[in-house]
């Protein structure tokens, strides 16, 4: 596919400007407007030199495939939510296996998003307070169909909210490094370069405050081969795209916000049971 043509298929949904304004200011509890803001990169030209690596992979279910669909705010809200409560059965000494849930049932039943035209992780994060399907009781089309849920398919799986990394006015440098210290995240990613991606830690030219694909924030660390720290991100493209479903972005706060995967303001980590 062209960029355009891969562009289209990407699922989280462009907003007016005074939308965008209206909704990060009552995810944050703080006014908040585009045309005053600051962007911090000028003044955070550096990672923390001192931190642990974070990998949550083994915490996670298989990597899933959206396919056709603009869906991928569902497979982030849902590996975030899913990794969050494996880390917590892991904290009391009770991880088995991990769990997958229902990315499909938020396609065909939440209003408040778009189904396959996209949608926000916040208000997908909202709806599944009410209950969640497990993944094989309401398996994945890749088209919006009619709402099959019904509150006895609900696992024992329950959502209580999110937090944010922190505000969009003072981002600080370890915000998202250490929400992503209690589990992984859900947040979006600049896409710009990162269709072509194949392996490794990529420098991409990225742009601060473009946000169109939903992504999982699942590690930090430092590559021995080339030095560089990096930000790993979780996608919903199948194995065979990146590092089987996986990719490495060089860690650069003067490049978006390491392609916005550090912007803390759009990253949110799901409060589970």
């Amino acid at each position: 596919m062209t960029e355009t043509e891969a562009f289209a298929l990407l699922g989280v949904r462009d907003k007016t400007k005074e939308e965008m304004n209206q909704m990060i200011t009552e995810m944050t509890g703080k006014k908040f407007d585009f045309d005053s803001y600051v962007d911090e990169d000028e003044v955070r030209t550096s990672a923390p030199k001192e931190r642990v690596a974070i990998d949550w992979e083994k915490i996670l279910a298989p990597i899933r495939d959206q396919k056709t669909c603009g869906s991928c705010y569902t497979f982030s809200t849902q590996a975030a939510i899913e990794g969050n409560y494996n880390k917590n059965r892991m904290d009391e000494g009770k991880f088995t296996e991990t769990v997958s849930l229902s990315t499909q049932q938020i396609v065909d039943c939440n209003a408040t998003t778009g189904g396959c035209s996209g949608g926000w992780m916040g208000n997908a994060i909202k709806y599944l307070k009410a209950g969640i399907s497990l993944e094989k009781n309401y398996p994945y089309t890749g088209v919006v169909g009619t709402c099959k849920y019904t509150a006895d398919m609900a696992s024992e799986v329950v959502v209580t909210g999110y937090e944010t990394a922190g505000s969009y006015y003072t981002p600080l440098e370890n915000d998202v490094y250490n929400l992503l210290l209690k589990g992984p995240l859900t947040n979006c990613v600049d896409t710009k370069g990162l269709l072509r991606y194949r392996s490794g830690v990529a420098n991409l030219p990225c742009t601060p405050l473009v946000c169109p694909h939903a992504v999982n924030t699942v590690g930090m660390g430092r590559d021995d081969s080339t030095g560089l720290n990096f930000v790993r991100m979780r996608n919903s493209w199948g194995t065979s795209w990146g590092e089987a479903g996986y990719a490495r972005i060089a860690q650069d706060f003067n490049n978006g916000y390491s392609c916005m995967l550090e912007f803390s303001g759009w990253t949110l980590r799901p409060t589970v049971n």
